[in-house]
């Protein structure tokens, strides 16, 4: 009879497998013309823009995009633009916490959604495409709130 035992070397190779699959690419040193262009973007797109805007804006696409690296350092910046934790924590609920987030934050959350929509993820809206049937999303409610 054999049995199955678990070595520290197993968990620290493990580590390492799992550490060395997340490892990101460094988009400045791999491809430095496009990323000066998407910094570029970036710049103007948040032009005359309240930095706290932005900073939700950016949270609902990580929230959307399931970016946890994104997300971590998008609501640590909005901290630091005095956002509050009351705030952040709606973010993902926005349309059922409406009273949180003023006429314009709302409307910069919706286009938000219909702008990171991709055909991976389950529509936010009713008015955007849904995926195929063969999607292992939820459906999301086909009326609005």
């Amino acid at each position: 009879m054999t049995t199955n035992t678990i070595t520290a070397a197993d968990v620290t190779t493990a580590i390492t497998a799992a550490e060395a699959a997340r490892t990101r690419l460094d988009f400045a040193k791999s491809a430095p013309k496009v990323f000066r262009a998407i910094i570029g973007f970036d710049a103007a797109a948040r032009a005359g823009l309240d930095p706290a805007l932005v900073e939700l804006i950016q949270i609902r696409s990580s929230l959307l995009n399931h970016c946890a690296y994104c997300l971590h350092m998008h609501t640590n910046d909005a901290r630091k633009a005095g956002e509050s934790e009351d705030r952040l924590h709606m973010v993902a609920v926005w349309r059922e916490a409406r009273h949180f987030f003023t006429p314009k934050e709302r409307a910069a959350l919706a286009l938000t959604e219909a702008l990171t929509w991709s055909p991976t993820r389950a529509s936010p809206t009713p008015s955007t495409p849904r995926p195929p049937p063969t999607s292992t999303r939820r459906n999301w409610p086909t009326s609005s709130p």
